[in-house]
């Protein structure tokens, strides 16, 4: 049903203007009240149902309209302009001894801060792996410093 403008019927005021009751009005008359009644409801439920579809499509672009301010405003937030070192050590201290796979542990959860501290881990890993395989201090800084015990640079 298209929904157009609401025109009032005149004829129905006449009546009320009246005083007239339901009874007093002939068959015919009453019938079609009855008609613009059922014709009313009809032209009523697709008003809500228009006006549903509206608000839907404004709430969406709503939506994605906060979406897109929380993504400008994200870049000022202090978190994205913290040093690389210090990101890393934030997960190192994070893992712990044992390593265990589970979405609901730290260092997974300090992926959802931003893009970038979900990429850090996975550009360093192969360097962090490393240190954990080491069990001296001063193989640990000879892996940060990418250098060996022999002095060549790997």
């Amino acid at each position: 049903m298209t929904i157009g403008p609401h025109i009032v019927c005149n004829n129905i005021m006449v009546l009320l203007r009246t005083g007239q009751a339901s009874e007093d009005l002939d068959s015919e008359t009453l019938a079609s009240v009855k008609e613009h009644i059922r014709h009313l409801e009809s032209e009523i439920v697709a008003c809500d149902e228009h006006l549903h579809l509206q608000a839907t499509s404004v709430q969406h672009e709503r939506d994605l309209a906060v979406q897109d301010l929380e993504s400008h405003k994200s870049i000022f937030v202090p978190v994205r302009r913290l040093p690389n070192d210090v990101l890393l050590y934030i997960f190192q201290t994070s893992i712990g001894a044992n390593v265990k796979f589970n979405v609901n542990n730290v260092p997974w959860l300090l992926g959802y801060v931003c893009h970038h501290w979900r990429a850090l881990p996975f550009l360093v890993g192969r360097r962090i792996s490393q240190e954990r395989l080491l069990s001296h201090p001063v193989d640990v800084v000879y892996v940060r410093e990418g250098v060996g015990h022999d002095g060549l640079v790997y």
